[in-house]
């Protein structure tokens, strides 16, 4: 009985190393199971209470197959290479394996013989797995330019059937969701490349999750600078005005965005002005030739990494002086029926509105200009004018008289010079005459009367 019994149990080994496969029932369920290293296992079985002569337990790795344990009714042996870490439980057949390492990766067969010497053979995969460890994010450059980049990121790790994920902060990183995101898996490793890389690729950190069955492990965040801009750039005046007075606090300010911080450069009618960075004071407005005057200023802002430069739309405005001291030009006398016409001039910006008076009352002439077609005697007097800046309130003013004369008294006579020259001139004549007279007397002889 005992030969018989070990015959049975030969043959079915030898049934099982030769992989035949008889008419199955379910017997194991269905796989992978997934353990740690070092760790234990049970491959259950399906079977209950079954009725068997032998179970026979066999390891295939892809190369060979090995004897694992074999459960009859003379007991439980071991081969060899599995002593002190593998068991066969008697009444379910299920196999325990201690102790794992890798090398018990693969796939492990149980074979049911019965006592007529029919057999059943159903296999089931085991996946000893290494523990997550070492997840870390690199890339392949330091920093990256906005639309210029592409950049490929990897994320490694140490474990046995690791899936990879990445995430943008918590958000997960779908190459699906851009035709710019793209990722490629490996055994141990993972790669995201990003083409025409932007800003908000890597706004927040970037992680990486490497996970298998029994865990999971995340990287420490990833940030890489991406340089981008100048955007749109503009120009904010403390004032909105159009006319600012030269005593104020006024300035232009100049924003963008830009990393790194773009640098700033001011433009007067497109002429480069000695004064850099995001705010234009006026007092360097009034270092410029003509600076009274409406100009139109602009900022242009430059980023040294992406090289460009992005000018701001203009702001106009010539600053608020004056008016500085007045003059009346014209004439100080004329005569009756003469034309008149006294001019007023002060430096003011904006320019200055003028008024006039007259001996002290004002009229209705509101030009810089006071005409008189033809003058009368009551044309006499004293006229002042008056030039008023409305933005700086600042008022000056300038008198000037006139005098209306009867026609002819402002006839020229001769000038000192050729009055002199005339006095000079009948003097000679005279000392001529004189002096010829004298010299006929001396010559002509004169008759005696006697």
């Amino acid at each position: 009985m005992a030969t018989a019994t070990a015959t049975a149990a030969i043959v079915a080994l030898l049934l099982g190393l030769s992989g035949w496969r008889g008419a199955a029932r379910d017997i194991l369920p269905p796989g992978p199971v997934d353990a740690a290293v070092g760790k234990n296992v049970t491959l259950a079985t399906l079977l209950q209470n079954p009725e068997y002569s032998f179970i026979i337990w066999n390891f295939n790795d892809g190369r060979e197959q090995t004897h694992v344990a074999t459960a009859g009714r003379a007991g439980i042996r071991v081969n060899e290479p599995y002593a002190g870490r593998a068991s066969v439980d008697a009444t379910s057949g299920a196999l325990r394996l201690s102790a794992l390492t890798t090398d018990d990766s693969g796939d492990f067969s149980v074979s049911v013989v019965s006592a007529d010497g029919e057999t059943e053979i159903a296999e089931i995969q085991l996946r000893v797995l290494e523990p997550v460890s070492g997840v870390l994010v690199s890339a392949d450059a330091a920093e990256a330019v906005e639309h210029n980049s592409t950049l490929v990121l990897t994320c490694a790790a140490n474990g046995s059937f690791l899936r990879f994920t990445w995430l943008n902060e918590t958000r997960p990183v779908v190459a699906s969701d851009s035709e710019r995101l793209s990722v490629e898996e490996s055994e141990a490793s993972s790669r995201l490349t990003i083409a025409g890389v932007l800003r908000t690729d890597l706004a927040r950190p970037i992680f990486c999750s490497a996970a298998n069955q029994l865990e999971t492990e995340k990287s420490a965040p990833f940030t890489l600078p991406v340089h981008y801009g100048p955007d749109e750039v503009t120009v904010t005046a403390s004032d909105p005005s159009r006319f600012v007075r030269a005593d104020s606090d006024f300035n232009l300010t100049c924003a963008t965005r830009s990393s790194p911080a773009a640098a700033f450069t001011w433009y007067q009618n497109e002429t480069l002005m000695d004064s850099a960075g995001p705010v234009l004071p006026l007092e360097a407005v009034r270092r410029r030739p003509l600076w009274r005057e409406m100009s139109r200023y602009t900022c242009r802002a430059a980023n040294a990494e992406t090289e460009r430069v992005v000018a701001s739309p203009a702001v106009s405005f010539a600053v608020v002086d004056g008016p500085e001291a007045a003059t009346v030009n014209g004439e100080s006398a004329v005569e009756l029926r003469d034309a008149v016409t006294l001019r007023c001039t002060a430096a003011s910006v904006p320019p200055a509105n003028f008024t006039w008076k007259f001996n002290g009352t004002l009229t209705d002439v509101k030009t810089p200009t006071y005409a008189i077609a033809e003058a009368v005697y009551k044309n006499t007097g004293a006229y002042t004018c008056q030039a008023r800046n409305v933005v700086t309130g600042k008022n000056v003013s300038s008198t000037h008289n006139l005098s209306v004369k009867e026609e002819g008294a402002l006839d020229e006579g001769l000038s000192d010079g050729a009055i002199a020259g005339i006095i000079i001139g009948i003097l000679a004549a005279l000392g001529v005459a004189i002096g010829v007279v004298v010299y006929c007397r001396q010559k002509v002889p004169v008759e005696s009367p006697y």
